[in-house]
């Protein structure tokens, strides 16, 4: 017999006193000639022209032209006065700015504030040597061509985490977007929650480890490389891939292994439909083998 949980649920609510509402404490910075000077080129970087947006390697090389090298608490008390900002056209791009900041300055560790914005930050990562991390969520293109260092997201992350990462490693504690890993050469990315389609599209080589559930395409043409969702997975997974790993520890949707040409599908649970188009490579079901060289094994 099912158990009635609206009445469990408005009994425990009954029970419960209204909590005092509590004063919230705003995170104060004392302003310094230094942080001040910082402001002002953030602020002049804001100003750039239309044609710019997108392009993130000029916007990139327009906060070289501002040549300041700030430390660590400089760049996080700046994090603390974005949202101040946050009407300005190009705020979502603000990420390229503190990412410049981060690899030109002589420290190694930075932690940025994003709690309290509505805007998420972007691009957090761009080209990233250092050690950052991030109190709470971010934007889409985090750790985006990361040559080296860690990156610790606290919550969830947009689109494109680690895209084209050469090195390094990115932790997600919440869920991350779509096209995470894509195109990723080497390194490692680690989500403890949920991740959106397209994972670890066409990486050519590393690490992305899933622990909840992936959407549709899990490793679409990856390289090489290795792909390990403990959840579930939608259809498609190792579209057309051309080698590598995938391990998938919960069920796979419809046609499975559909046109990968070579590397091993691994699925621990169901598989919803085995794909009658595979080219080459290995399917191992429940730890059994049950497509060997693009052949189903009967």
């Amino acid at each position: 017999m099912p158990l009635d949980t609206k009445l469990r649920v408005s009994d425990l609510f009954d029970s419960l006193e209204r909590e005092k509402e509590q004063e919230i404490r705003k995170i104060k910075v004392h302003k310094d000639k230094d942080l001040e000077a910082l402001c002002k080129n953030y602020e002049k970087w804001l100003e750039f022209p239309d044609h710019l947006e997108y392009e993130f390697e000029k916007l990139y090389s327009r906060a070289k032209k501002l040549k300041q090298k700030p430390t660590s608490k400089e760049i996080t008390n700046l994090s603390i006065l974005l949202p101040k900002y946050q009407d300005h056209k190009y705020f979502d791009y603000s990420g390229i700015f503190i990412s410049y900041l981060i690899n030109e300055s002589e420290e190694e560790n930075f932690s940025i504030i994003t709690t309290g914005l509505e805007r998420l930050l972007n691009y957090i990562g761009l080209y990233n040597k250092k050690d950052i991390v991030i109190n709470s969520d971010a934007g889409c293109g985090v750790g985006y061509k990361m040559q080296s260092g860690e990156i610790h997201v606290e919550g969830d992350v947009g689109d494109s985490v680690g895209w084209g990462m050469k090195n390094g490693k990115i932790y997600v504690k919440g869920n991350a977007g779509n096209w995470v890993g894509e195109g990723m050469q080497s390194g490692e990315i680690h989500v403890k929650g949920n991740v959106g389609s397209s994972v670890g599209l066409g990486m050519q080589s590393g690490e992305i480890h899933v622990d909840g559930n992936a959407g549709n395409l899990v490793g679409e043409g990856m390289k090489n490389g290795k792909i390990h969702v403990k959840g579930n997975a939608g259809d498609l997974v190792g579209l057309g891939m051309q080698s590598g790993e995938i391990h998938v520890n919960g069920n796979a949707g419809n046609l499975v292994g559909w046109g990968m040409q070579s590397g091993e599908i691994h699925v621990e649970g169901d598989i919803k439909e085995l794909s009658n188009y595979i080219r080459g490579g290995n399917v191992y079901y429940k730890g059994k083998l049950i497509v060997e060289n693009g052949r189903l094994i009967k």
